[in-house]
């Protein structure tokens, strides 16, 4: 019976010792059978959006980055995305970095980050880069980039002087008002005018003082008319109106008042004393004429009297 189960276990062991080399043969033989998929798996942005279109020092906003994964067989692993500007005038809110385990053949990201701008960062658009890293089921590694335009707004500020009506005006009479407008803030001001809305008050139009730059300032005068009508008090606006850098419009409401005293009228008495001042200026330059042609006259008649007697004498 010993001798019995001794040879079976020998027969099973010789079994087993001749069906592992062949499997492992078949093994190696479906592996080398098995294709490496060698493509690129092109990860790529697609899309990207930011809350209000623009960032500004005030607040952060939200900046959405939609990716995609265009291989049709490849899923990528461990990827890793990061946020950059060269300029450093915006910046994100952490570090501005994610990690992605895995993104299958086809599907899409959409990585989501607050950013912000520096204080100060120059207005207009500035170019970041969306960076990506990631691999295949190999383990080869890839990296792609894209670009992305984000608008920078800093603050818009227009402070002015100047604009005020006289205390005092006249019927019938021209006057002027010289405005002076500063840009206080940290944006260009554009296509800046003045108006006038004052009852009584004919204008020649609108003022218009354009681009004024930051930290700088630009004047200009208004002229204008007051009625034959107008009189007492009267009262208006004057409306400054401009735009910054994104073409947004503002405006500024200044009221204005003055007085209007009626046009002086000449009286009787005056009128009666300018024609007797220019007759006594006309008898006194007669006089004086006069005075004269008597004046060369007489000295000629003694000289010719003389010589008449001179010449009686000879004779």
């Amino acid at each position: 019976m010993m001798k019995k189960l001794l040879s079976l276990l020998v027969s099973v062991l010789l079994c087993v010792c001749m069906l592992v080399p062949c499997a492992t043969a078949f093994a190696e033989e479906d592996e080398a059978q098995t294709p490496v998929n060698s493509s690129v798996p092109r990860f790529m942005l697609t899309s990207y959006s930011i809350d209000g279109g623009y960032v500004s020092p005030s607040e952060q906003k939200e900046l959405s980055l939609t990716l995609k994964n265009y291989s049709r067989d490849k899923a990528i692993y461990n990827v890793k995305l990061s946020l950059t500007d060269d300029s450093a005038e915006i910046q994100p809110d952490g570090t501005g970095t994610a990690f992605v385990q895995k993104i299958n053949a086809g599907a899409s990201y959409t990585w989501k980050l607050k950013i912000g701008a520096t204080p100060t960062a120059s207005v207009g658009n500035h170019k970041l880069t969306v960076s990506s890293e990631y691999e295949d089921e190999y383990h080869s590694a890839f990296s792609n980039s894209d670009t992305v335009i984000v608008g920078v707004k800093q603050k818009t500020e227009l402070s002015y002087d100047g604009i005020v009506l006289a205390s005092r005006l006249t019927q019938d009479s021209s006057s002027s008002m010289n405005a002076v407008l500063m840009n206080t803030g940290k944006s260009v001001i554009r296509n800046a005018k003045v108006s006038l809305d004052v009852e009584g008050v004919t204008t020649g139009g609108v003022l218009f003082i354009g681009e004024v730059p930051v930290g700088e300032s630009k004047s200009g005068t208004i002229n204008f008319m007051v009625d034959s009508s107008a009189e007492g008090e009267i009262k208006g606006t004057a409306t400054i109106t401009y735009e910054n850098d994104f073409g947004e419009e503002f405006s500024q409401t200044v009221e204005l008042t003055s007085n209007v005293e009626p046009k002086k009228e000449e009286t009787e008495q005056e009128q009666e004393k300018q024609p007797k001042f220019r007759l006594w200026w006309a008898f006194m330059l007669g006089g004086l004429v006069i005075g004269g042609a008597v004046g060369a006259i007489i000295p000629i008649s003694i000289n010719s009297y003389k010589r008449r007697k001179e010449d009686e004498l000879r004779l």
